[in-house]
């Protein structure tokens, strides 16, 4: 028997004589309108059946379903993650209670014949899929049932915290519309003055003293736009000033080869999303092919996919080499450090924009989606928002979690958590390496990319970790290995160490600072043949931790624990090293080419918004995901276009609360706190 003819049979096998005998009678009245619903008749009840989705995972007309009177849209899911459901347009007599008390009666009643053609007529496809998926797979079976439409929610449904943060958002968009119209209008107002001076110096030399006039003019105009601290803390919203900061980019003077990093924070961003629209529709939609995702990620293109989370790590390469070059060209021209200055900086720079986008999310997201995946959108994506909230503000969601595993509340919150401890470590490091030893950075860094090497193959090896991420072995390999920072902090290590050469080379002209970054950095500015080398073999390195887990997609059983600890154990080294090879040379002068490309203007204003873009793609992106209305094919084409779409709008909206929030803070920053850019 097909599994969906179980469905259908299973609301037809109850006695007439219950509670739910109305209930069961519409279904009857439902399954006798099949013919008519492939032939499309006007009766009810065959609308009904032409709007039902017709096997496993086939959501059918959602929205038709919705707008027909007397029926009701209804999902019966099997699992949640992956979404294994079926979407059917039933009476609206029929209650959820009514559902489950006629499958608590299945076992003690059996179906009108009469109804049974009816049924057969409904399927015409094969069972194999649905075999296939339940039993050959063995995904979980939890059965739960549930009415989509009341699910959604309309701004009559504001809870008191969205209510707060519309205020909140209002009151934002107040301030920079104001700080914008008073700044726009002194514009005016000064080069209205000027405009009038030099018609009077022009015009009236025999009547007045330009000299007078010139300086009368300077006198009003200083005393008139006097700002006062209220007036300049105001002024910190203007979108005037701030869009041009947000889009600025340098002259061809001021260029640094340091902008080649704008670039490589593009990239990754693009290749996260990516990343992450392939792995959240198998993990948010129900897919239509879900049978064949096995199939589909043998495919060469998907393991350049799953080897997104590199860009993570180039991300912490980028932040270990610039925190140990900008850390100790300040050390070196500080003699007294304000160690509170340094962390409030940081924590200013990051935490007042990265509480927004989650509480953005939070509170917003829930009155935007619709659709027939939405009824469970809320519970999945910020389930651990309110008891967990506390680990983010402190920066220790990465170790404190909930028991069922990670955190859902924001896509990438455990990166800033990483990122901020890596920080707070490196300057205990900079600070020992620049005052004390060079011996103490390279030593250091060197034991924390061996450390992270020996944690992750113990950890991977002793929880028989695969190499293959959605490999049934994985349950607890994001909490335990992936999001933990002593697995993690290789590449930063790597990049603090290139920064000391770096450093050196711009500044240590006999090797008195720095012996060993010096002989470095002197023996890759003489010889082209080691440029070439290094350009080889980081390549190389790369390409081969790339492809090599191709491999491993074919057959998930075919590597040894050994190897996939190996591999899951020396994967991040492996990049952090290939990156410091590849763009090294680029960062001493050479291959100008290539650097000219890295760091044209073009990707400026892009490389600004990446760290919002990368906090909120994905609220975006599974908004998008929760919101279907019909069943989606997982498939290449249809990854790429998500994907583009998603960035489209991630930069869009970064974009707007960049001008509300991030710019406005940092601004605020140096107007409070006397701080430089």
């Amino acid at each position: 028997m097909k599994l969906t003819h179980l469905f259908l049979l299973m609301f037809l096998s109850s006695p007439t004589q219950s509670d739910y005998a109305t209930c069961v009678s519409e279904l009857k009245s439902w399954v006798k309108g099949i013919p008519g619903g492939y032939t499309g008749s006007d009766d009810k009840y065959s609308q009904m059946v032409a709007y039902s989705g017709k096997g496993l995972n086939d959501l059918g007309l959602y929205y038709e379903c919705t707008d027909l009177e007397g029926a009701n849209y209804v999902i019966f899911q099997l699992s949640q993650i992956p979404a294994l459901v079926f979407g059917f347009c039933f009476p609206e007599e029929c209650t959820i209670d009514d559902y489950w008390e006629i499958i608590n009666e299945i076992p003690k009643n059996t179906t009108s014949a009469e109804l049974l053609p009816y049924i057969s007529q409904y399927f015409p496809h094969s069972e194999s899929t649905h075999k296939r998926i339940l039993a050959d797979q063995g995904f979980e079976i939890n059965l739960s049932i549930h009415f989509p439409e009341n699910s959604v929610k309309t701004l009559s449904d504001f809870t008191a915290g969205s209510s707060l943060m519309l205020i909140f958002v209002i009151l934002l968009l107040a301030a920079c519309i104001s700080a914008t119209s008073i700044e726009i209008y002194r514009i005016l107002h000064v080069k209205k003055q000027d405009l009038a001076s030099t018609i009077i110096s022009e015009n009236s030399i025999l009547k007045y003293d330009p000299e007078r006039i010139s300086f009368s003019s300077f006198i009003h105009k200083e005393s008139e736009f006097n700002n006062t601290k209220a007036m300049e803390i105001l002024l910190c919203f203007s979108w005037y000033s701030n869009i041009p900061k947000l889009l600025s980019v340098k002259t061809k003077e001021k260029k640094s080869v340091l902008d080649t990093f704008n670039a490589l924070r593009v990239f990754s961003i693009l290749w996260i999303i990516l990343g992450h629209t392939e792995l959240y529709r198998l993990y948010d939609s129900v897919d239509i092919n879900i049978d064949r995702v096995q199939v589909y990620f043998k495919k060469t293109v998907y393991t350049l996919l799953f080897s997104a989370p590199y860009a993570v790590d180039t991300f912490f390469w980028i932040a270990g080499f610039l925190q140990s070059y900008v850390m100790i060209n300040y050390l070196i021209s500080k003699p007294k450090v304000n160690w509170f200055m340094i962390f409030m900086h940081r924590y200013i720079r990051i935490f007042p924009f990265y509480i927004f986008i989650i509480c953005i999310g939070w509170t917003f997201s829930q009155y935007i989606g619709d659709g027939p995946k939405w009824y469970n959108a809320e519970e999945i994506l910020h389930r651990d928002c309110k008891d967990w909230f506390w680990t983010v503000i402190i920066f220790i969601n990465n170790f404190y979690m909930p028991t069922h595993g990670s955190m859902d509340c924001l896509v990438g919150e455990w990166y800033i958590a990483n990122d901020m401890q890596f920080f707070l470590i490196s300057l205990p490091i900079i600070y020992l390496y620049t005052k004390i030893s060079r011996i103490f950075g390279w030593v250091i860094n060197i034991f924390l990319t061996v450390m992270s090497f020996i944690a992750s193959f113990a950890i991977a090896f002793d929880e028989n970790f695969n190499t293959v991420l959605f490999s049934d072995q994985n349950k607890r390999y994001m909490e335990d290995l992936y999001y933990k920072p002593y697995c993690r902090i290789a590449p930063y290590a790597i990049g603090m160490i290139t920064g000391f050469i770096y450093y050196t080379s711009k500044n240590d002209t006999d090797g008195s600072f720095d012996y060993w970054a010096y002989r470095i950095s002197f023996k890759i500015k003489k010889n082209k043949w080691i440029r070439y080398i290094l350009y080889f073999f980081g390549a190389f390195l790369m390409n081969f931790y790339i492809w090599i887990q191709y491999d491993a997609f074919q057959d998930m059983e075919k590597w040894s624990r050994v190897q996939n600890s190996l591999y899951l154990s020396t994967n991040r080294i492996a990049w952090g090293l290939s990156l410091t090879l590849v763009m090294l040379p680029i960062l001493l002068g050479h291959n100008k080419a290539v650097s000219s490309i890295l760091s044209s203007n073009f990707w400026a204003p892009l490389g600004k918004l990446a760290f919002g873009v990368f906090l909120c793609h994905m609220i975006i992106g599974r908004i998008i995901f929760f919101s279907q209305g019909n069943s989606y094919y997982l498939g290449q084409l249809n990854f790429f276009i998500d994907a583009i779409v998603i960035t489209v709008l991630a930069f869009l909206l970064n974009f707007i609360l960049s001008l509300l929030v991030e710019i406005p803070v940092l601004n605020l920053e140096r107007v409070i706190l006397k701080t430089k850019d």
